[in-house]
């Protein structure tokens, strides 16, 4: 049954429009699972979702805010792309965190598509069909498409750019709407995050033209009239926003984002060159079970075009961030379609037969990692007191049956049903850590405060107030800016309101006690409870306490 179902794949390769259908139901299913349910992760996905759900309530595509103040770590891109697909889904959903997070998954899953004629173009039909698919179960792409962030937007666009490259350097002739489409896609990735796009894709030219020996090969994608493109697409926005926002945004884009993370490690964030290299068989998996297996074959055609093409791609971009001081397992992603190639296209040409028995060994050895991570889910959940669901079942169930198809048919050297295997694992790993993590009250506080804070209603004009735990989905959760306050500020950020709720973290009960004496007399504990600040990477211990008649 599976030499059939290999058979049928490789067909269906065969034929663009069905593939690419194909291969577009197969990344949502894998991508899309738990997209609603998890709920807003704290820091960086609040950030810009509540920024883009001002700029959508606001009507500004221009100014960048967070609550009263500015946002301007970022170029404008994400908020546009965020902010137009709340307009989409109404006034109504714009409290849901789900909206923000479809931009990502459609990115997601375009990359997916793009993908596949990227390893088309450079290779064949069956290469690009196999890489797409290992990649839409790839644990940080999977990651990432359920993050309202930039970083799934990002590498649309830098795979945008990359598409017309690979037609130029394996055919040496491109259309104009191709070369149009390259100079778009860098634009683009520009105003989705700045210079990044640009390095990826220039450090391939580079590399690139050093293997032709010059720039003429170049010239089929109208370097002026492209870069004129290029500008008009970039530029509007950058001369707005200085007039709007003046040097403050250059010197907090530059100067403390970008800047910043090169020469220092941001928010603890710092690991030693090698780092990417160690981590990339968990950021890679389940594509990385096969990356000992085709290696061989991808050295051997090292000096054909698609191999030159996806080193060009992927070492300097991935040397450059292995020597930044700042790193994040989704820094690299960009380099990953590339890899996946790679790999598809190491495994198709390696020389055929049953795997040696250290193949084996790997390939057993690397399938466990898959197991780590449900375990790992398994235990957080176990330790906030919440018992695996039918989701981790479900898990369970994918995992066995992506590990038996890849194990089996590694062996018997089947083209692309090793693939399909990994979409498979990558689905087993969503469910049973999306899931079920979703359902562990501790790893959300704020989902907390707000539905404790929905339950105990003491008047009319009820303020909800944090003292200690201050991270930003309180605000996208409650709209409420004044939320987040100091303990001395206690007083004056309840003017207005006759009665309040007031979390406390245990950290800041001294003052706050004092805080909540001065202008409540009869206040109440009311609950306790624990949980996880994910944003400072700790646990926390929060009372509630009624104020049932404010008086200053």
């Amino acid at each position: 049954m599976l030499d059939s179902l290999d058979s049928i794949l490789t067909r269906l390769a065969e034929r663009k429009a069905l593939s690419a259908a194909l291969l577009l139901v197969l990344a949502l299913a894998v991508l899309s699972p738990f997209v609603a349910q998890v709920p807003p992760i704290d820091r960086d996905e609040v950030l810009f979702s509540q920024a883009s759900r001002q700029m959508a309530g606001s009507g500004d595509f221009v100014d960048i805010r967070f609550g009263d103040g500015t946002r301007y770590k970022k170029t404008i891109g994400i908020y546009w792309l965020q902010a137009s697909a709340a307009k989409v889904f109404g006034a109504e959903n714009a409290g849901q965190i789900w909206v923000y997070r479809t931009v990502s998954v459609a990115a997601a899953a375009i990359s997916v598509l793009l993908t596949a004629a990227i390893g088309r173009v450079l290779a064949s039909p069956q290469v690009g069909f196999g890489a797409a698919l290992g990649l839409a179960g790839v644990f940080v792409l999977g990651a990432e498409a359920r993050l309202a962030k930039t970083d799934a937007a990002l590498l649309c666009t830098i795979l945008v750019a990359q598409y017309p490259l690979a037609r130029l350097w394996v055919e040496r002739k491109l259309s104009a709407p191709l070369a149009w489409l390259f100079w778009a896609g860098l634009g683009a990735s520009v105003l989705v995050k700045g210079p990044i796009g640009p390095l990826a894709v220039g450090s391939t030219v580079l590399v690139l033209s050093g293997a032709a020996r010059g720039l003429r090969w170049l010239a089929p994608l109208r370097p002026v009239r492209g870069l004129l493109l290029f500008l008009l697409i970039v530029l509007p926005w950058f001369i707005a926003i200085s007039f709007v926002a003046g040097q403050a945004y250059w010197s907090e884009a530059l100067g403390r984002d970008m800047l910043g993370k090169i020469t220092t490690a941001q928010e603890s964030h710092g690991a030693p060159p090698g780092s990417y290299l160690l981590g990339v068989w968990a950021t890679f998996w389940p594509m990385a079970i096969l990356i000992p297996l085709a290696v061989g074959a991808v050295w051997r055609h090292r000096k054909e075009a698609v191999v030159v093409f996806c080193l060009a791609w992927t070492v300097p971009f991935w040397i450059g961030f292995e020597l930044v001081s700042t790193k994040l397992i989704h820094y690299v992603m960009p380099t990953y379609p590339a890899l996946a190639i790679l790999v598809a296209l190491g495994w198709q040409e390696r020389q055929m037969g049953g795997p040696r028995i250290w193949e084996k060994a790997v390939v057993a050895a690397l399938l466990l990692i898959g197991p780590v991570f449900l375990a790992a889910a398994l235990c957080i959940g176990l330790q906030g007191n919440v018992r695996p669901g039918w989701e981790w079942g479900l898990a369970l169930l994918l995992y066995v049956a992506g590990a038996y198809i890849l194990w089996t048919t590694v062996q018997r050297a089947q083209i692309l049903m090793p693939f399909l295997a990994m979409a498979v694992l990558g689905l087993s790993v969503a469910m049973g850590v999306y899931g079920h993590l979703s359902r562990v009250p501790a790893l959300w506080p704020a989902v907390q405060v707000r539905d404790m804070a929905a339950v105990h209603r003491l008047c009319d004009d009820q303020a909800i107030r944090s003292i200690g735990y201050r991270e930003p989905s309180l605000l996208f959760l409650t709209q409420d800016w004044s939320v987040v306050t100091e303990a001395p500020d206690l007083s004056e950020s309840l003017r207005g309101h006759s009665c309040a709720l007031v979390f406390v973290e245990d950290r800041e009960r001294d003052g706050a006690e004092a805080a909540m004496a001065q202008i409540a007399p009869d206040r109440q504990a009311l609950a306790t409870f624990e949980g996880f600040d994910l944003g400072k990477g700790r646990e926390i211990s929060m009372t509630l306490w009624a104020l049932p008649a404010v008086e200053f």
